[in-house]
C-alpha cells in the first residue's frame, strides 16, 4: 500500500499597505497570480474621499472588485502604527509596504513631533518612516517570515 501524506495546504494571509489606488491589491484578485492567498487586506493611507478625489474613479472600481472578491480594504491606515488598526492577536503571513514615502503633509507633522528639524532632508524623514514600519510590522508577523517594501522612481 502506498500512502502520500504530501499535502499542500497554504494559508496565506496578506496585508499591503499604502496600495494608493489598489491597482496592485485588484491585481491580486482578478486571475490570481498567486492562489494561495487565502485572506488579504489592503490599505490606504489616504481617507476614502481623499483617495478618490486623488486618484479618480477608477480607485473606486479598484475597490469594488476587490471587495466583491471577498477581501478587505481599509482607509486611513498609518504604516508606522499599524497596532492603532489591528488587534494584538492579528498575524499576517506577509506584509508589504507599496509605497514608502512621506506624503508632503506627513513631513509638517514630523517637524512638529519633534521627529526631523525643519532643515533636514525629506530622505531622513523617508527612512524614519520605513523604520517606523518595520518596528510596527514585526509584531504581526506569523513569523519574521516577510516584509517588503516596494520603491520605485517617478
Amino acid at each position: 500500500v502506498k500512502s502520500s501524506l504530501a499535502v499542500d495546504v497554504v494559508i496565506m494571509s496578506v496585508l499591503l499597505v499604502g496600495d494608493g489606488n489598489f491597482s496592485f491589491s485588484r491585481s491580486l484578485c482578478s486571475s490570481p497570480p498567486c492562489p494561495r492567498i487565502t485572506s488579504l487586506i489592503a490599505t490606504s493611507y489616504d481617507n476614502k474621499t481623499s483617495l478618490i478625489k486623488k486618484y479618480g474613479e477608477g480607485a473606486q472600481r479598484n475597490i469594488d472588485e476587490i471587495v466583491s472578491s471577498g477581501w478587505i480594504v481599509k482607509h486611513d491606515v498609518d504604516a508606522r502604527r499599524l497596532e492603532k488598526y489591528f488587534s494584538k492577536d492579528t498575524r499576517f503571513d506577509y506584509i508589504y509596504f507599496m509605497h514608502p514615502l512621506v506624503d508632503p503633509d506627513d513631513r509638517v507633522r514630523m517637524v512638529f513631533d519633534g521627529k526631523i528639524n525643519n532643515g533636514e532632508d525629506i530622505i531622513i524623514a523617508n527612512r524614519l518612516l520605513i523604520a517606523d514600519f518595520l518596528r510596527s510590522a514585526k509584531d504581526f508577523l506569523v513569523w519574521i517570515h516577510m516584509i517588503s517594501y516596494f520603491h520605485h522612481h517617478m
